[in-house]
């Protein structure tokens, strides 16, 4: 079998003047060198739409979803005193254990919409995230997970007008 290199394509590159119908490639926005003859100047065609995958370009990338004060007060209440134990995490875990608490705190904002929310359920979605925690007493686990599901309780009940919200 013979090997043959094909050649890449260059990329094409927006001119600042130029709409977003106005394509043009690199050889047409370099001057033509002395040895190149000059090509006549046609006008450019609409490009078709771009498909709808995602680019890897850092200006086109999607922001990420705007976060509203209820989720950054969740996240906030998740992380509460849990800041030395991120630390002693091994570098290992900690992207999944900020992932997953990320994820937690994405779960119970959905929850704090609905009209009511079983505190078992918060609860166990903060155990799940706190298992995480290698060689993490079960005590320190189930009180922390008590504490924070108290604090989203008291939130759900201020988001929904409640003085008290009884668990």
């Amino acid at each position: 079998m013979e090997n043959r290199e094909i050649p890449a394509a260059e990329p094409e590159v927006r001119s600042p003047e130029s709409g977003p119908e106005e394509m043009t490639s690199p050889e047409t926005e370099r001057p033509p060198s002395p040895q190149e003859p000059k090509a006549p100047e046609e006008p450019l065609q609409a490009a078709p739409p771009a498909p709808a995958t995602p680019s890897l370009s850092p200006q086109a990338a999607p922001a990420a979803p705007a976060k509203d004060d209820y989720h950054v007060e969740i996240e906030r209440l998740l992380e509460k005193k849990l800041w030395e134990v991120y630390l002693a995490l091994p570098d290992s875990l900690r992207p999944r254990f900020k992932a997953t608490g990320e994820q937690t705190a994405a779960q119970l904002r959905s929850m704090l919409d609905r009209s009511s929310i079983k505190p078992e359920k918060v609860d166990g979605l903060i155990r799940r995230w706190l298992k995480i925690i290698p060689r993490v007493c079960r005590f320190f686990l189930r009180q922390e997970a008590k504490i924070k599901t108290d604090e989203y309780m008291e939130l759900y009940g201020k988001k929904t007008g409640q003085d008290e919200v009884v668990l």
